[in-house]
């Protein structure tokens, strides 16, 4: 039995794990967000934690993110992919993961984990690696998504000048058979090396060696896909921003709720009133305060002063119209000052959707070439996707004129993302339909 340490985390993992949880936890929405309880939900100062409690309860999470993802990963998509294979190939294409996903299912998952992690990847396997963990030559070739906080490290050689994959080890999961009655998920540790693999299963503070194999391969078969590419296996968090913009909003909710809890109950006020000799005062139908003078006491019950809350209200107002501005300025045309300048450009416009799809197309071929290696046949495949998104027909001044629209609570985001999908000018025919997309979505603003 061989153990060893496998759990080395390097630069890329530990600078960006804890906004890679973070992006996928908002991805994941209202449950994820308030299970994390003060991660996400600043508590106040001096605030105990039955109030607290209560308050993370009432809090109401508006998930911007979520919707900001898959919108812009279903802009790649507006058209079809061309994907041609051989017919008697069927069975691998309509399945390229081993889970009934066909490749391009599987293409869309790639590209909406890769615009939000900024960099995902493709493990080509021969075997699915749940269950016995053999490895033969002969199954079928396998497509894995490998996200990026499961990569835990990378080691690279240069070789003839040129830079290459070494070493790439990162956690997934098997399912386990129990007494024969039930399964469960078991976390194991794989390692990649040129011509070889290992899988580890942590045993305590040890990790037990538990499979091994050797292929014939002079690289690693690993494909990264990126979304904002900074280098060999390196890029930056798109979305980033988009992402603390949308748990800064989910605190301000929170304060406006609780402001407007506060402001909204009357509070009652003693002028002069004695309390000598009085533990506590008691207010009832069956009691009564006592005052010598109407003049120089009383009581009444006062309205805290709410002026905040206007503020507030419209600093939220204005963080959604940020958000929103983000989140379209990833996909837009710029603006130019003179048509000269637009020309020189015109061709760059888009370039965020463009490098994904880019990145994307080169990936998926690259893992056909490496499952043509594993299973010893040629597929004769190739993929292309669409990166002609000039025809969006939406350039910067327009969108702009849509957002003020959505900020001025004329159209819902719903409307303004069909617009972008559709790559049209809005043509509003249903004003009542809008107006009940509006009143859904200010629901979630408490006033």
């Amino acid at each position: 039995m061989s153990k060893i340490k496998v759990d080395f985390k390097d630069l890329d993992y530990v600078e960006n794990i804890n906004d890679l949880i973070m992006l996928k936890d908002l991805e994941k929405g209202t449950k994820a967000i308030k299970k994390k309880g003060e991660v996400y939900l600043d508590r106040y100062f001096k605030e105990d934690s039955k109030k607290y409690a209560l308050r993370s309860k009432k809090a109401v999470f508006k998930n911007f993110f979520s919707t900001i993802l898959w919108n812009t990963s279903s802009l790649l998509f507006r058209k079809s992919p061309e994907i041609d294979f051989v017919k008697k190939f069927s069975d691998f294409f309509e399945n390229v993961n081993g889970e009934g996903d066909s490749l391009q299912s599987f293409m869309h998952l790639l590209a909406k984990n890769a615009i939000r992690d900024g960099l995902s990847y493709i493990w080509v396997d021969n075997e699915k690696i749940e269950g016995t963990l053999t490895k033969t030559a002969t199954v079928q070739p396998v497509f894995k998504n490998i996200e990026r906080a499961d990569v835990f490290s990378k080691r690279f050689e240069v070789v003839n000048g040129r830079k290459i994959l070494t070493q790439f080890v990162f956690r997934t999961f098997i399912e386990e058979d129990i007494d024969g009655f039930a399964t469960q998920s078991s976390e194991i540790y794989v390692v990649l090396n040129i011509g070889s693999g290992k899988v580890y299963k942590k045993n305590k503070r040890e990790f037990e060696l538990i499979d091994s194999w050797e292929n014939s391969l002079d690289y690693i078969p690993i494909v990264p896909v990126y979304s904002k590419k900074t280098g060999f296996f390196e890029a930056d968090l798109a979305l980033l921003d988009i992402a603390y913009a949308n748990i800064k909003h989910y605190n301000k909710l929170s304060d406006l709720d609780h402001i407007t809890y506060m402001t909204n109950a009357p509070i009652l006020a003693l002028y002069n009133f004695n309390t000598e000799g009085k533990d506590n005062v008691v207010i009832g139908s069956n009691n009564a305060l006592l005052f010598e003078d109407k003049q120089s006491g009383g009581a009444e019950y006062i309205q805290p002063n709410g002026n905040g809350t206007k503020d507030l209200k419209d600093f939220i107002a204005d963080l959604e119209t940020y958000i929103t501005k983000m989140s379209i300025d990833l996909i837009t045309k710029d603006s130019f000052k003179t048509a000269t300048e637009a020309k020189l450009r015109e061709k760059r416009s888009s370039l965020f959707l463009v490098e994904i799809a880019e990145s994307l197309e080169t990936a998926i071929n690259r893992a056909l070439e490496i499952a043509e290696d594993f299973a010893g046949i040629k597929y004769n495949a190739t993929v292309k996707l669409n990166k002609d998104f000039e025809d969006l027909k939406l350039d910067a001044n327009t969108i702009d004129k849509l957002i003020k629209l959505k900020s001025e609570n004329m159209i819902s985001l719903e409307t303004l993302w069909d617009a972008l999908n559709k790559g049209e000018v809005l043509k509003l025919l249903d004003y009542e339909k809008e107006k009940l997309l509006i009143k859904e979505e200010q629901s979630n603003l408490i006033m």
